[in-house]
């Protein structure tokens, strides 16, 4: 059984639409190696729409070429692809959702690379751009 923060990856055993609480959801049902399945959701609300678009491309669903009624109306449409999963605790419950973390960018290496290697030859002292600043709860798009 996963843990909290465990990565896992999974087999699609069966796809679609429905509501909560008045919010359309796509919901993905994987399989792991262990027999286990476990429902991940993909919120379509307006704020986490492009977490969704991602999200159901890592499940083999192309937003651009595709109609999402297709989730509803065929529910082995994603049927055998592999899924990347992350479990969170949510509520108290175990949950399960669709993973977008992946290896950096073409070229982000080389750029990260270049970047820590300018911060090197900064004189001592001199403050250092550290990126964005962390997210907050407002960040969040669900």
């Amino acid at each position: 059984m996963p843990t909290e923060g465990q990565r896992a990856e999974g087999t699609i055993v069966h796809n679609g639409m429905r509501s909560i609480n008045g919010k359309s959801v796509a919901s993905i049902i994987a399989k792991l190696e262990d027999g286990s399945e476990y429902e991940a959701l993909i919120w379509m609300t307006q704020a986490a729409m492009n977490m969704a678009r991602g999200q159901l491309r890592r499940c083999g669903f192309d937003p651009d070429t595709r109609e999402i009624e297709e989730l509803a109306t065929d529910p082995r449409l994603l049927e055998g692809n592999r899924v990347p999963l992350l479990f969170e605790v949510y509520k108290g419950k175990l949950q399960a959702r669709v993973d977008l973390s992946g290896p950096p960018a073409k070229g982000e290496m080389a750029r990260l690379t270049q970047a820590l290697r300018a911060a090197k030859a900064e004189e001592p002292g001199t403050p250092v751009e550290d990126g964005p600043p962390p997210l907050t709860d407002s960040d969040v798009p669900f």
